[in-house]
């Protein structure tokens, strides 16, 4: 008679066993590669939009202190200040003398259970902060 090797012992189980935890572990790899490349793609678009929007601001900026119109400064803070990611704006003229500013309190930290704590629209798990400042001659960040 035929001795029954037992499941555990044949090889066509072992190397499924081998096949399956290195497919496993190859997937979690890639998977966490790709995590991270996508959480370091939303960082670089969120810093690519900042910087777009204070592109567009600049001329309404710059209009705003070559006339030291107070009220369009204003209207500028204000509209920036609608955007998640900006928490205060503060535009000044060439003699340093504050036109407007404005603040908001920041958009509090997102849920920690589950991947929502993984989100990048938070800008506090994004970006370093930074100081922007507008004058006649630009932006500067500080």
């Amino acid at each position: 008679m035929k001795e029954r090797i037992s499941l555990h012992r044949r090889i066509a189980f072992r190397l499924a066993m081998i096949s399956l935890i290195i497919a496993l572990l190859l997937g979690v790899v890639v998977g966490l590669l790709q995590m991270k490349a996508d959480y370091s793609a939303a960082g670089d678009q969120l810093q690519r939009d900042m910087e777009n929007i204070l592109n567009v601001a600049q001329g309404s900026a710059s209009r705003a202190v070559y006339t030291l119109d107070e009220a369009s400064a204003r209207e500028l803070v204000d509209g920036l200040l609608t955007y998640h990611f900006v928490t205060g704006v503060e535009i000044y003229d060439e003699w340093q003398n504050q036109l407007a500013a404005g603040t908001r309190a920041e958009d509090p930290p997102p849920a920690r259970d589950g991947w929502a704590g993984c989100s990048p629209s938070h800008p506090g798990n994004i970006s370093r902060r930074s100081g922007i400042r507008m004058t006649p001659g630009g932006f500067s960040a500080s």
